[in-house]
């Protein structure tokens, strides 16, 4: 048998292997995951506020906090949260707080069948409106809001913690420099996904 008749034959035989090896590869690999579904999940959420500022007497004050928020992730862990709460205290202050954020979803994303949960980390802007603390006058306190959130979802109802702060810099003259509020509430609520 002549050599160049015997290279071709080999050859032959390194390219059916070769093509065999792809296809049983393109045969055996995994389906890729579904994309997330837009994800819309809205809550009531109830706790306690502990509200302080930098220099006014009383420095700190607890408060009662009621309020509520809308998330929403369109198609990945990337998202946004809007949320209302107002504080009151038994002597006041009274802070009503408007939050706009970036939500992150640290775990979860399964479908909403069963016992799922799932975490978010939140960063973004929040506007404070102040009344009923002496000595200063009623003001607007603008910063951000820092928070991190858990859900126990049992198919489209959801009920888990929410630790947040939120802090900025007090507007129209009153006499702090700065103005916070650190809030543990629990939220209560539904989600679904819209695919």
């Amino acid at each position: 048998m002549r050599p160049h008749r015997l290279l071709a034959g080999l050859a032959g035989l390194f390219a059916l292997s070769l093509s065999s090896t792809a296809l049983c590869a393109e045969n055996d690999a995994p389906e890729a995951a579904p994309p997330p579904p837009l994800r819309i999940g809205a809550a009531g959420t109830f706790g306690y506020a502990s509200l302080h500022r930098s220099s006014s007497d009383p420095v700190s004050e607890g408060a009662l906090s009621i309020g509520g928020e809308l998330r929403v992730y369109p198609y990945s862990r990337h998202g946004f949260a809007l949320a209302y709460s107002h504080a009151e205290g038994i002597f006041g202050p009274t802070v009503s707080i408007a939050d706009a954020v970036y939500s992150f979803r640290l775990l979860g994303g399964a479908p909403l069948k069963g016992v799922t949960g799932a975490v978010y980390v939140d960063l973004g802007p929040s506007i404070g409106f102040v009344s009923h603390a002496p000595p200063g006058p009623d003001h607007t306190v603008f910063g951000g809001r820092a928070s991190v959130a858990a859900d126990l979802q049992i198919y489209n109802v959801t009920l888990g913690p929410v630790l947040a702060y939120r802090g900025g810099v007090p507007l129209g003259g009153p006499q702090d420099n700065w103005e916070g509020a650190v809030t543990l509430m629990l939220r209560a609520g539904i989600a679904f996904d819209a695919n």
